[in-house]
């Protein structure tokens, strides 16, 4: 007997893709909501960071951070904070996004440039 396999709706698999917010405990800082990158926000993240990683890390946590949301003249304050919370929270962002290892964003950072 042959096993029956069910597949995903195009609606499905998009939706799961997604993301959807969810609570993060910042270490040391407090309790944020953070969502995943999108496909299209990470190639403009590349874009503008023009090959720094860790100014590509401040955007990321600009864009993916939805709570406290944070402005675009935020990101020079958040380049002026700890490293190690930056760190920690685009990490977090980035496994969101089915990005595990912040190389692979590094990475991305250099790409093209």
């Amino acid at each position: 007997m042959s096993e029956v396999k069910t597949y995903l709706s195009a609606d499905d698999f998009l939706n799961g893709i997604t993301g959807r917010a969810e609570d993060y405990a910042a270490p040391g800082i407090g309790l944020v909501r953070l969502r995943a990158l999108t496909v299209e926000e990470v190639r403009d993240l590349r874009k503008r960071s023009k090959g720094d990683e860790l100014l590509l890390m401040a955007y990321a946590v600009q864009t993916a951070l939805v709570e406290p949301q944070l402005s675009a003249n935020d990101v020079d304050r958040l380049l002026a904070g700890g490293a190690g919370f930056v760190d920690k929270i685009a990490n977090r962002i980035l496994e969101i996004s089915g990005m595990k290892e912040r190389e692979e964003l590094e990475n991305l950072a250099g790409a093209g440039s």
